[in-house]
């Protein structure tokens, strides 16, 4: 078989293989922070058009806090059980608003929805999310760099369910579609992790591009051969664009890079690891969990 019958085979066998998958919905989990500082439900329709092109099923999980008593309550103060039933209270009637509005969103916009309230202890929740996460395809983290479960459940989904994680920033609040994918390449084994996962977008996308920085670790003159030959195999055809730190943090000159492509979707491998019984982030990761410019697609 010559090197041409081959390339048009194995794209064929990969749409073929999409086409599969596609057919299958994506099933998406949606963890939604009702304590101590709820998401802003504006964020909920964006989130919700963003994913109608992947024709998903959505399982979104209100999180209604659990507040553990206290063997002498006194000790904290005479009201703490008082208001710790408060806190419950506005916790669960926050869950009800979030069903409620999300369900109404799903409907019009033709998606099916489940609304599936989890009940947790507040120190157990990112754990909590991370075990659902695990029988999901995706989970969705909407993400406000200002509460601080945001990034706590974005962490513990990412590096403990297996599974991709899309960071989803619930600011500036705007309505995009997920057509420009742009993959941070590096070569390395969480970079191939997130390009396969991200398999549904690219097959979606109608621009493909591939970046690197340049400056922030060594790399070949042929940095991007091996991903663009693989793309092109499996029938998407991208373009190779570099970019430089400029005194920036990693994440964020990869962020400002893809945006100056217009891309609406970045896909990145999520680095991470263990010391001292403290789990450290890569740079990468951490400057993109301290600033999300654009909606990020992150694997482990």
């Amino acid at each position: 078989m010559s090197s041409a019958a081959r390339l048009r085979s194995s794209a064929l066998s990969w749409n073929l293989w999409a086409e599969l998958e596609m057919q299958m919905p994506i099933d998406i989990l949606v963890p939604l922070v009702t304590y101590p500082d709820p998401l802003d439900q504006a964020a909920l329709g964006p989130l919700v058009d963003y994913v109608d092109v992947l024709e998903p099923t959505l399982t979104a999980v209100p999180i209604e806090v659990d507040i553990p008593p206290v063997s002498s309550p006194f000790a904290l103060g005479a009201d703490y059980t008082v208001l710790s039933r408060q806190a419950e209270s506005g916790s669960r009637e926050v869950a009800r608003e979030f069903g409620t509005r999300l369900r109404e969103l799903t409907e019009r916009a033709g998606v099916l929805a489940f609304v599936t309230p989890v009940r947790s202890q507040p120190l157990s929740i990112p754990t909590r999310i991370a075990e659902l996460a695990r029988t999901h395809d995706l989970t969705i983290v909407p993400y406000d760099p200002e509460i601080a479960d945001s990034r706590a459940i974005a962490e513990a989904a990412m590096f403990s369910s297996g599974r991709p994680v899309l960071v989803f920033p619930v600011r500036p609040l705007e309505v995009l579609e997920p057509d420009v994918v742009a993959i941070a390449w590096d070569g390395s084994r969480a970079a191939a992790r997130a390009l396969n996962d991200a398999r549904v977008w690219l097959q979606k996308a109608r621009r493909v591009l591939v970046l690197a920085v340049t400056d922030d670790k060594a790399m070949p003159d042929d940095w991007a051969a091996g991903v663009l030959a693989h793309l092109e195999r499996v029938g998407i055809k991208a373009e190779p664009v570099t970019g430089r730190l400029e005194g920036r943090a990693v994440g964020e000159a990869l962020q400002r890079l893809a945006l100056s492509q217009d891309a609406t979707l970045l896909v990145m491998g999520a680095y991470g690891h263990n010391r001292l019984r403290e789990f450290l982030l890569g740079g990468a990761t951490r400057s993109v969990l301290e600033r999300p410019l654009l909606p990020v697609l992150m694997s482990y």
